[in-house]
């Protein structure tokens, strides 16, 4: 009894009596082998079915396409804000500038009337 050589591990699903189908849209193509052992796989794991396989796929590349497009818009947020900044520091440079040119006539101004 196969069940029995592996009764000790959890790691291993046994399934009998199903059909395997490997090649996508051939059902002509398929084997019902008496006993199928997979490594890795908890007990009672049941074998997905081609479609469930590739729905699970999609389902897949469709959260990496949300996911990467969450990314580019994180980055170009994050460009913006950079810029934003940039453009802020500049102003402020300009507007201390243009305050020590006026405290300088001022002065220049202060020491002309004195």
């Amino acid at each position: 009894n196969i069940e029995a050589m592996f009764r000790h591990r959890n790691d291993v699903c046994i399934a009998i009596d199903l059909f395997w189908y490997p090649v996508q849209g051939r059902n002509d193509i398929r084997h019902a082998p008496d006993v199928m052992v997979a490594l890795g796989r908890p007990k009672g794991h049941r074998f997905p079915a081609y479609l469930e396989l590739r729905e699970a796929l999609e389902r897949a590349v469709e959260q990496a396409r949300l996911e990467a497009e969450q990314e580019r818009r994180l980055r170009e947020q994050e460009r913006q804000i950079r810029e934003r900044e940039a453009r802020r520091a500049l102003e402020a440079e300009r507007r201390l500038q243009q305050e020590r040119q006026r405290a300088e006539q001022a002065e220049a101004e202060l020491q002309r009337l004195r």
